[in-house]
């Protein structure tokens, strides 16, 4: 990953094993992870949703309007998740949402409504991990501004989320001009962060 942010490894603990890592880690924390393989993006997702299932979790993947459910089903059974079972324990939520893009008063607003209306139908008080990001594409400047709109918004108010969210990258799709300021944003706005590159060997920290 060539337009990586340096990373000050004597402010951050380097892990050197995502998945381990994910293991690890504590509920309530809004996560970013760019990767350049997406099968190596599943893989995190994956664990990410997995982890939540073992722990009795409420645990919601959402995909856009023009990616099919059965698809990302067939994934994830293929990972080791017994979908049918967690569907039917209304534990797992696989959604299409639309592009907040759409919405009359903006991404920030129309993301926010999508995701309400998403948790509305859990049983609360629950702890629950969502996978999701907002703009399905971030290849033009536009996209990735109204991307950043939204994760600014949510960093800054996550403490009443209510759960975990995981957003994830892929880099060779971010607008090339300005991608590693943009990433830097990302980094800005997020509690932990996981990147992998083509060669596998992947790396996560904390950046409170």
């Amino acid at each position: 990953m060539n337009d990586q942010p340096h990373i000050n490894s004597s402010n951050n603990s380097i892990n050197r094993n995502p998945l381990k890592f994910l293991d690890s880690l504590d509920d309530y924390k809004h996560m970013v992870l760019f990767y350049e393989e997406p099968e190596s993006g599943r893989m995190i997702q994956f664990r990410f949703i997995k982890n939540g299932l073992l722990k009795g979790q409420h645990c919601i993947y959402t995909i856009h309007e023009d990616m099919d459910i059965s698809l990302i089903k067939n994934e994830m059974t293929n990972s080791g998740i017994d979908v049918e079972a967690f569907e039917k324990m209304n534990l797992l939520a696989i959604r299409q949402i639309p592009d907040p893009k759409k919405f009359r008063e903006g991404s920030v607003f129309g993301y926010d409504s999508i995701v309400k209306g998403i948790l509305a139908d859990l049983k609360h008080p629950s702890i629950f991990r969502m996978v999701s990001r907002a703009i399905p594409e971030v290849k033009k400047e536009e996209q990735v501004s109204d991307e950043l709109d939204v994760e600014r918004s949510y960093h800054s108010t996550f403490g009443s989320f209510g759960g975990s969210l995981l957003c994830s990258y892929s880099v060779e799709e971010i607008e090339p001009r300005k991608r590693g300021k943009w990433i830097a944003e990302l980094l800005q706005n997020h509690h932990t962060a996981i990147f992998i590159p083509k060669s596998g060997d992947g790396m996560a920290f904390n950046l409170e």
